[in-house]
Formats: C-alpha cells, sequence, structure tokens
C-alpha cells in the first residue's frame, strides 16, 4: 500500500515549481466561419482527416453467449480502441470492434430483500480493463440495490479479479486507475471522536493502491436560540479538520489543515500556503493538465453575480499571479448524483447543474442548452475532450459541434437527429481521438441507445439500440 509522503513543517519560502509560460489562451468561441469553398479547395482543414484511416461498420452481431467468463474473454479481441461496456436488460455486454459480447449476467433475480446484480461497467481509457460493481445477496437498504463490491476485468491477460472493497460508486482516472471511496462500516461515535474517510487511488495493472484521507472531528455544536437568548445544543456535527485532494497525476495535491489551504509538491513533499480556508469556500478540482486547483467563493462573502457566482482559481504553475475570479453558472436543484467538473480543454468546464460552459480566464459564460422543467442533470452530457487534448465535441440545443484546441469549430452532421436537452444525451465518452460515444435515453420507448462519432467523416451515426452506458 502507498500513501502520499507525509510532509515535515510547511515552508512557503520555498518555491515549488520553476515558472512557466501560460498556457491558456482566449479562447474565441463565436465568428468562426468555414465557407463552402474552403471546404471545395481541400484546403488543411483543422479535422485533419487521415487518409487510409479505417472506418467503423456500425453493425450489430451479437456473440452467442458462451459458458464461462474465461470463454468469454478468450473470445475478445486485442484490438482496445473500439471497445466500451453496456447494460441491457440487467447483463454486461461489451462492444469489441463492431460484435456485442454478452460478457456477465447475474446470478439470481434480486428481490424485496436482496441484490443480485452488476452497476456501472465501465472502461479503462486504455481499453485493458473493465471494472463494475457485483451485488450478491447484500440487502438493498434505503437506495435499493445500490453498494456492492469492486471486480475488475484484464482483457489482455483474460482474467477477472474480485477485490474487498464495497463500494457505490467509481472513477476511471486519465491514468487508468481507479478512484473510489470505500465504505466503512460506521460505530457509534462520541464527542471528539475523528471520522476518516478513505479516497483510493487504484492501479489494476500493479495491484497497489495510494490513500488519501479526509479527517472530521465528531462533536456537539452550541449555539445562542434567537427567541430566548439562551444557549442551546444544535446538534452533532462534523467539523472539517484535514483532507488531500491530489490531481489525476498524483504530482501535487491541495491539503486542507487548520484552516489553511497548502499546496504540496509530492517530489519534494515541500508544502506552500496558498489561502486561508476563510478566503475561499470549498476545493472544487483541479483541470485535466492537473495545474488549475478551482475554489468556491466562502459562503458568507457576496459573490452571487446576475449570471451565477463568483468562484477562484489558482494556477499552480504560476503562484504569484494568486487568485484569480471567475464566473461560474450553477443551478440549485437537486438530482443526479454530481460525476464532477467536466472540461472543455483546459479553458472552461461544465459545473453541476448547469447549462452554460465557464471560463476558467473569466469571459462570459457560454449558454449550451436552456431547457426548463424540475429536477437536476449531471455533468457528462454537454462537453468532452479528446484524450490527446486535440478536439472538443459541444452539444448546444440544435446541434453538435467539433472544436480544435486552436478555436476552430464545425457543425457536426447527424445521419438520424437526436433530441437534445439538458437531460439528454446524457454521456459523451472518446474512446480514443477519432471515436467517442454518445449515450442518449429514448423517452418514447423508455430504451436507452448509443450513437458513434466519427471524427474523420464528421459524422454521427446510430450503433446500438436498448444499451444503458
Amino acid at each position: 500500500m502507498d500513501s502520499p509522503p507525509a510532509p515535515a513543517q510547511p515552508q512557503p519560502q520555498k518555491p515549488l515549481f520553476h515558472k512557466q509560460n501560460p498556457i491558456f489562451e482566449l479562447l474565441i468561441i463565436a465568428g468562426v466561419t468555414i465557407s463552402v469553398l474552403f471546404l471545395l479547395k481541400g484546403s488543411t482543414f483543422f479535422l485533419n482527416k487521415v487518409k487510409n484511416t479505417k472506418q467503423v461498420t456500425v453493425k450489430q452481431t451479437t456473440i452467442k453467449p458462451l459458458t464461462s467468463i474465461s470463454q468469454r474473454l478468450n473470445s475478445i479481441s486485442n484490438n482496445n480502441q473500439m471497445r466500451f461496456a453496456f447494460m441491457r436488460n440487467g447483463n454486461i455486454y461489451l462492444f469489441d470492434n463492431e460484435k456485442e459480447i454478452l460478457l456477465i449476467s447475474p446470478e439470481k433475480q434480486s428481490d424485496k430483500n436482496h441484490c443480485y446484480g452488476m452497476n456501472f461497467p465501465s472502461v479503462s481509457p486504455n481499453g485493458q480493463y473493465l471494472a463494475y460493481i457485483e451485488q450478491k445477496g447484500d440487502g438493498p437498504g434505503e437506495d435499493g440495490c445500490v453498494e456492492g463490491s469492486l471486480n475488475i476485468i484484464d482483457f489482455e491477460k483474460k482474467t477477472e479479479s474480485k477485490t474487498d472493497y464495497k463500494i457505490m460508486s467509481f472513477q476511471w482516472r486519465a491514468n487508468n486507475k481507479i478512484k473510489f471511496q470505500p465504505i466503512e462500516q460506521s460505530n457509534q461515535l462520541k464527542e471528539g471522536d475523528k471520522i476518516i474517510t478513505k479516497q483510493i487511488y487504484y492501479d489494476p495493472r500493479t495491484g497497489k493502491k495510494t490513500i488519501y484521507e479526509k479527517v472530521e472531528i465528531f462533536e456537539e455544536i452550541y449555539g445562542v436560540d434567537n427567541e430566548t437568548k439562551e444557549i442551546v445544543n444544535r446538534g452533532i456535527g462534523d467539523v472539517l479538520y484535514s483532507v488531500d485532494y491530489p490531481n489525476d497525476q498524483e504530482t501535487r495535491l491541495i491539503r486542507y489543515k487548520n484552516g489553511k489551504y497548502y499546496l504540496i509538491n509530492l517530489f519534494t513533499s515541500y508544502w506552500y500556503l496558498l489561502v486561508d480556508a476563510d478566503q475561499v469556500g470549498d476545493f472544487v478540482g483541479w483541470s485535466p493538465d492537473g495545474r488549475l486547483a478551482l475554489f468556491m467563493a466562502n459562503p458568507e462573502e457576496k459573490t452571487e453575480v446576475f449570471m451565477g457566482q463568483v468562484w477562484y482559481i489558482f494556477d499552480t504553475d504560476n503562484i504569484a499571479t494568486g487568485l484569480q475570479k471567475t464566473v461560474v453558472v450553477r443551478g440549485a436543484a437537486g438530482g443526479s448524483m454530481s460525476v464532477g467538473l467536466q472540461w472543455y480543454f483546459n479553458k472552461g468546464f461544465i459545473s453541476y447543474c448547469s447549462q452554460s460552459l465557464s471560463f476558467v480566464n473569466g469571459d462570459k459564460p457560454l449558454e449550451l442548452t436552456n431547457s426548463g422543467g424540475g429536477g437536476c442533470h449531471n455533468e457528462d452530457g454537454f462537453v468532452a475532450t479528446s484524450p490527446n487534448g486535440e478536439y472538443a465535441i459541444v452539444k448546444f440545443n440544435d446541434r453538435f459541434e467539433l472544436h480544435n484546441k486552436n478555436g476552430d469549430k464545425i457543425k457536426i452532421n447527424e445521419t438520424l437527429l437526436i433530441t437534445k436537452s439538458r437531460f439528454n444525451p446524457y454521456k459523451l465518452i472518446w474512446l480514443n481521438n477519432d471515436f467517442l460515444i454518445i449515450s442518449e435515453r429514448d423517452f418514447q420507448n423508455n430504451k436507452n441507445k448509443v450513437s458513434l462519432f466519427d471524427r474523420n467523416k464528421n459524422t454521427i451515426e446510430p450503433l446500438i439500440e436498448n444499451a444503458s452506458i
């Protein structure tokens, strides 16, 4: 088991990183027109259609179910570039290079007291692993059949491993590690007890794990009653003591401790005092390149603006610039579980329950959809940036667009129009730098389906029916 290095004393006077040239330039969203003449002449077009690139033929061939998981794994190709997992009728399927493979089925049917099922199958960014949550007779609990054990399939080694971790959700990180929070058995707490929540980064290649902890103190909270002016017990509360927030590269982290936020270089263990916690609110997340650290504003600070809230951004490659402000559009209604900020290159992001793209340089947010209705949505159905950081697909009310990192954009052709709203499609996932899958809800037939975006053809085509990603 690996743990982050335990730094000695804070050393704010020591420089952390060499100053680098800023990588962020103003993103020009509007005013880009691609003329028909430009296309006809075949000038250098930002989509860079690759000659002789194999195009995917969209077809639906299902392999006959095999008798064991090992036999099914042996039927999987060695090409991991066109591979993703989906659910259909309670079973886990794998789409593997134009074939649908029934991979895993639950042992039994769930009943009102027991859960037997598979949830959230997801393939790693490099296509080598599939992780999913398995329930084997666990009680449904208040939220139904949700939590279970984390299992991992290695397509290269043709093996399946079952871990001892009980979890409710997980996320693949860009470095092909799995991030999750194990469910700990709760004990009777008394005042002064520490509550430790673990955030684990698990490497399926080596089996090693790195643990980052959140420590809270369980204590009684007292306050003055507004009417009687007497001191009353407000109840029990968890008061934050310390917590670590690593970037995806695990090269640096933000540490909250004793009312202050520090930046820590995980190679040198140097601490750098960023800001007192009363100057900002909660830490929100890192940019994909592991450089920008985002914070909400302090709740007591009046930061409401006409379009949303003010957030603060630290450029950890250029600390001397200090806190920078940006306007973030956020919704307030409850709904689907947050999956974290979804990024547009390293320049902008979609926050929870928002239908607008917010920019780190403080530019006015860009509205993507404007659907009404109650409830909320998660963040991952609006924008998605390719693994190499060169392209991003963006959803609007009436179209999809493909942008490149230089600010050029083009409308994407749809062979069958997809209904677009804040709820639909609800996932955009790049399989590699050329192909992206779009998971949409078919409200009329109550069945989800998946479409495929081919960057070289600049088209979106239907791929598979009755499939949930």
